[in-house]
């Protein structure tokens, strides 16, 4: 654990990490959980195995993200850079390519090219480029913007 002025910056055990504060350079963790806290920004890759990134309300990522399970994208959140990953769902925004078996949007935007085989794009919903999938659906208040 990383301390400041007695405010731990980065919380770690075997399972799960928590980033509390900017960082600067690539995040790799062996480990099930990478949280990514309120209002932190990190420029560089993340990579996680075998787990799952969580980005909070609030936090920019500028980096690709590489995660086994699952990245997890709240409301207010953005990343700007590729996801590959096994499921992604959106609520905030993200900016790059999506490699993923499955993609779900609430109320969030994409942009860029998807590649999956499941991707719904819920109500009030955007992503503005192409798909490529075994099974899509747009909800009827949900939009695609194919380029």
């Amino acid at each position: 654990m990383d301390i400041k002025g007695g405010k731990a910056l980065i919380e770690t055990s075997d399972y799960e990490k928590r980033i509390k504060v900017d960082r600067y350079r690539d995040i790799d963790f062996n480990g099930s959980k990478l949280i990514i806290e309120n209002k932190v920004f990190v420029r560089g890759d993340i990579f996680i195995s075998p787990g799952s990134v969580f980005v909070c309300p609030g936090s920019t990522i500028k980096g690709n993200i590489h995660a086994n399970t699952s990245v997890v994208v709240e409301r207010g959140a953005m990343v700007y850079g590729c996801i590959e990953s096994f499921s992604v769902e959106n609520r905030g925004e993200i900016k790059g390519n999506i490699e993923a078996n499955n993609f779900v949007s609430y109320m969030g935007k994409s942009e860029g090219n998807i590649n999956a085989k499941f991707v719904l794009i819920a109500e009030h919903a955007v992503h503005i480029g192409l798909i490529n999938a075994m099974c899509k659906k747009i909800h009827e208040q949900g939009r695609h913007l194919g380029t």
